[in-house]
């Protein structure tokens, strides 16, 4: 794993942000005194915090890590294509089915979420707190903590954004479940924000990447990182006030298969 900060933050910013709140000078303030005056109020006044953003590169982790992280609303991902590209490590089955004519972006159904993949993500510190605290919360469910043990993404982000590790439970944070298609893992009622939805588990990442649409819990039927395939299928459950947008946006006819057809019949 390769993680690089392309375009470092300014804690100055922060700065200036906190005088229109405090009224300090911070413009005779040398580089020191700025960073000691920032560091002092930016974990209580959080939205001081806001104005460090960064965006940062990250080479050679499990897809499974990138689709957790990006739970997170109000964030910038673009993440290696495997629609276009193929990945650096792929299974047999995928072999076979590009061999036999597919498409990568057909074929990608056979690739295990444990498949490599590159980001760049571009995102304020709060915003990488909570991603922290979101991969934190999944090391905790037995599916996904070895995974996010070797490939600790969240550490690399405490240090690149200077802050804490801690247990406070995070913002936008779905829960996971296990069980039987069919089984309702939580109480979601179906109204005009909210909605019930299922689909392969390679859609349900491309989805989750829409910044209308919160997942408020989601399901796979398997019990075994080893046997965590893109081609899952996962029950979602999520809301929006955007469903108009979600469905105009995925409906395309650049948008695979099924979720082209799910977003047609998302405003229904």
């Amino acid at each position: 794993m390769e993680f690089i900060i392309s375009e470092p933050g300014h804690i100055r910013a922060c700065a200036r942000a906190a005088a229109h709140s405090y009224g300090k000078d911070t413009y005779s303030m040398t580089c020191v005194e700025v960073n000691e005056y920032v560091k002092k109020i930016w974990d209580r006044h959080t939205n001081v915090g806001e104005h460090f953003v960064q965006q940062i590169e990250v080479f050679d982790v499990p897809r499974i890590i990138s689709l957790i992280m990006e739970f997170q609303r109000d964030v910038t991902f673009t993440e290696f294509s495997q629609r276009r590209r193929k990945p650096a490590v792929v299974n047999q089955a995928y072999e076979d089915a590009i061999a036999a004519g597919e498409k990568k972006e057909d074929a990608r159904k056979h690739l295990s979420v444990l498949a490599p993949t590159n980001f760049a993500v571009t995102v304020n510190r709060e915003g990488a707190r909570n991603i922290a605290r979101i991969l934190q919360k999944y090391q905790k469910y037995d599916l996904f903590r070895d995974v996010i043990t070797e490939y600790p993404v969240h550490e690399l982000l405490a240090k690149a954004f200077m802050f804490e590790l801690d247990d406070k439970p995070p913002l936008f944070c779905p829960d996971f479940h296990i069980g039987s298609v069919g089984e309702n893992p939580c109480v979601l009622k179906l109204t005009r924000v909210a909605k019930a939805i299922t689909l392969p588990m390679y859609s349900f990442h491309e989805l989750v990447r829409h910044r209308k649409m919160e997942v408020v819990f989601w399901r796979i039927h398997t019990s075994a990182l080893d046997n965590f395939l893109e081609s899952s299928m996962v029950e979602m459950g999520a809301t929006s006030l955007h469903w108009n947008l979600v469905s105009s946006t995925r409906s395309g006819p650049d948008v695979q298969e099924p979720l082209r057809t799910l977003a047609k019949e998302l405003c229904i």
